[in-house]
């Protein structure tokens, strides 16, 4: 007879049942833990490279290609200014100049010096006709690249009074700037021009006797003017381009200067029976370092075409004066 214990399974016991589930449970939590930290990992991962991702595929911030703010890192600014002068019956001539430098990071467009003279009260000087007000110069430059420095001048006369008021001009400059452009902007058009190997020849004019204001014997000006090369950054030849400077005196001081000159080269004369060099007018300025040397003329007399130069004021300038040339082609003016 059979045991009917016999077509049972066997059971085990409570204690048994348990102590053998217990390994199972254990692995089961080390699945679910290691699983985590794979989940945790792969997205981890997952949004690094996303990320990534996004980074590089987004296109760099577009640069302005207009006006921007004004900058807050700089200005243009005046950074050396001087003159001279003379009087005598009632009548005075001065001579004058100014270097300004942008020192910010962006493009000045539009730049305007206004230069004006008054006397120690504050008053304009009058014209030399003793009936009109000193006239404002306004110096314009059309493009002042960071860091850049320009230098401008001209000449002129006023009338003082008997009592002296006019006899101690002071020399105010005010600069304004339109607009400030990012340098990248327009990367064709915002290229440095410099000039270089700068000389002055001057010989001094025959002054007639007693004239005033100075007068000076009418003679050809022979090798008078400011002679260099230039350095462009332009791709390019450039046409008409427009040369500006300042003069200094035995002491470094700015004596002069002038503006709105094109430039001259010497040129072999190709008429008949002619030697002797002539001037070019108008001179092409060529990519990177010219092989010419460029010419200001001055004039070895003086008339109201050219004013008086600082040099005709001091009897020993010739040998002491000394010139900065500045450059600026015509299509950035």
């Amino acid at each position: 007879m059979t045991s009917p214990s016999a077509d049972l399974p066997s059971t085990a016991s409570d204690e048994e049942q348990g102590a053998a589930e217990k390994p199972s449970g254990g692995r089961s939590r080390l699945l679910l833990i290691v699983i985590g930290l794979i989940v945790i990992v792969a997205a981890t991962l997952l949004f690094v490279w996303a990320g990534s991702s996004d980074n590089e595929g987004d296109p760099p911030p577009e640069t302005p290609t207009g006006p921007v703010e004004p900058p807050s890192d700089g200005e243009v600014t005046v950074t050396d200014q001087g003159f001279v002068h003379d009087t005598r019956d009632g009548i005075g001539i001065i001579s004058y100049g100014l270097e300004f430098s942008n020192t910010s990071s962006l493009v000045a467009v539009g730049v305007t010096l206004r230069v004006t003279f008054v006397d120690a009260n504050g008053e304009l000087l009058r014209g030399a006709d003793d009936q009109s007000q000193w006239q404002d110069r306004d110096f314009t430059q059309s493009i002042l690249l960071p860091g850049q420095t320009h230098g401008v001048g001209s000449t002129g006369r006023w009338a003082y009074l008997d009592d002296g008021t006019g006899l101690d001009p002071r020399m105010n400059v005010e600069v304004t700037v339109d607009e400030w452009w990012p340098i990248d902007s327009q990367p064709d058009r915002f290229r440095e021009l410099r000039a270089f190997d700068v000389e002055l020849k001057l010989t001094p004019p025959q002054r007639i006797e007693g004239a005033w204001p100075p007068e000076y014997q009418n003679q050809p000006p022979g090798d008078n003017g400011v002679y260099f090369r230039s350095e462009s950054g332009f791709d390019g030849s450039i046409g008409e381009t427009y040369s500006s400077g300042v003069f200094r005196g035995p002491d470094g001081d700015i004596v002069g200067g002038w503006a709105g000159s094109v430039l001259y080269t010497e040129r072999q004369s190709t008429s008949p029976g002619e030697d002797e060099p002539i001037l070019e007018y108008n001179a092409e300025v060529p990519p990177g370092k010219s092989d010419d040397t460029f010419i200001f003329p001055i004039s070895a007399y003086v008339d109201e075409a050219w004013g008086i130069l600082a040099y005709l004021l001091f009897d020993d300038a010739p040998d002491n004066t000394t010139a900065s040339v500045y450059l600026q082609p015509a299509l950035l003016r």
